[in-house]
């Protein structure tokens, strides 16, 4: 399954890849992802031999260790050009949202925000964390700040994942 946008299916709290012309499908790979992207790797083959990728601890580390450890190839192949954000851009999708905004020429990178808030009376207080990753930044960057970051879940998904056996 190519790691395309348009082989995205909505689920909730995964990302999920699937093959529009086989029905082949991936589930949980925001992480190694994620890790692919703050290393720099453009070009991999997975082979996945169950309906998910492995979590780990819920963070990036486990795919950024595993992808360190077996080295990375230059293959000599032009990159693509990068996305430049000249204008906001918003793309909202249930309770989530995603903003991007253009960069200073001053200090070109990303800035990446997260905001959590479950609105009034939650036991989980609204939060908010920003990170800046500049332009060309080596990946040790990414490794240090982004990779570890790890996900969570409520207590009645936790539950919900133990009952199935998680």
């Amino acid at each position: 399954v190519a790691a395309l946008y348009t082989h995205v299916v909505s689920e909730q709290r995964r990302t999920v890849l699937q093959a529009p012309s086989t029905g082949a499908r991936v589930e949980t790979v925001e992480h190694i992802l994620s890790a692919f992207a703050g290393l720099g790797v453009t070009d991999a083959l997975i082979d996945v031999s169950g309906p998910e990728l492995p979590i780990g601890d819920g963070s990036a580390l486990l795919w950024v260790d595993a992808i360190t450890r077996a080295g990375v190839t230059d293959i000599a192949q032009p990159l693509p050009a990068p996305i430049v954000v000249t204008q906001p851009l918003l793309i909202a999708e249930r309770h989530g949202q995603i903003e991007a905004f253009a960069a200073s020429p001053s200090r070109p990178g990303i800035e990446l925000t997260y905001r959590l808030d479950y609105g009034p009376g939650s036991p989980i207080p609204p939060q908010e964390s920003t990170v800046f990753v500049p332009m060309g930044a080596d990946p040790s960057t990414y490794t240090r700040e982004i990779a570890p970051a790890r996900m969570f879940s409520t207590q009645a998904e936790a539950e919900g994942a133990r009952q199935m056996g998680g």
